[in-house]
């Protein structure tokens, strides 16, 4: 992902977004009803919402953390050729929505981690990259809101998180389909239960609440 993590200059300061340190969240079995998750994957979640952060924020010149412009970029819909070409077999193509823009900041967030993880002969558990996932897309709404970017709703929020699931299962190479496919499966339908926050985590506190905008 060109410019992110690498640029000489950090953007411009985004107001209201402080540097965030990701609290350590338990991928939770929604049929159990309790954490499911052993050490190891809780560790290797930890580490990857913090690369993550360190792939989103970058020092200013003032030593203060700011956002890197790539990441504002990409939110504003501005691609540049190396990310026109990851998403080039997508269907439906990129319509520079929104909705879009989110969910390709993050999927090209997610597939940095993914190759840094794989150059180091680590193999990302599934249900880090699903739930770290979500995390960096809320973190990314948060962004474009405090950069007056675009404010999302609820229903963009869960049509990106979608649209991204739908991104990365073309882009990633290490996709198991059979496997993403019942993962999409089970959160379109713990969505339509009004479950989805036992798949999900904290989903519905980092979304818009109506009558709240």
């Amino acid at each position: 992902m060109a410019g992110i993590g690498s640029g000489n200059a950090a953007g411009a300061p985004v107001q209201g977004q402080p540097q965030q340190q990701m609290p350590p969240r338990d991928v939770a079995d929604p049929r159990e009803g309790q954490p499911n998750v052993t050490p190891e994957e809780q560790a290797q979640y930890d580490q990857f919402v913090g690369n993550a952060q360190e792939l989103i924020y970058g020092d200013g010149e003032d030593g203060q953390p700011r956002v890197e412009p790539a990441v504002l970029a990409q939110l504003r819909g501005e691609m540049d050729q190396e990310v026109q070409g990851v998403f080039a077999n997508v269907e439906p193509p990129l319509s520079g929505s929104p909705t879009d823009n989110l969910a390709a900041a993050t999927v090209m967030i997610v597939l940095v981690l993914e190759g840094t993880a794989a150059s180091e002969g680590t193999q990302l558990d599934d249900a880090v990259v699903l739930h770290g996932g979500t995390e960096i897309l809320a973190d990314l709404a948060e962004i474009s809101e405090a950069a007056r970017i675009h404010s999302y709703a609820q229903e963009e929020i869960e049509a990106a998180t979608y649209r991204a699931m739908d991104l990365y299962r073309t882009t990633s190479g290490r996709v198991d389909q059979e496997a993403l496919k019942a993962q999409f499966g089970e959160i379109v339908a713990a969505d339509k239960a009004g479950t989805l926050d036992q798949l999900l985590p904290g989903i519905s506190s980092r979304m818009p609440q109506e009558g709240a905008r």
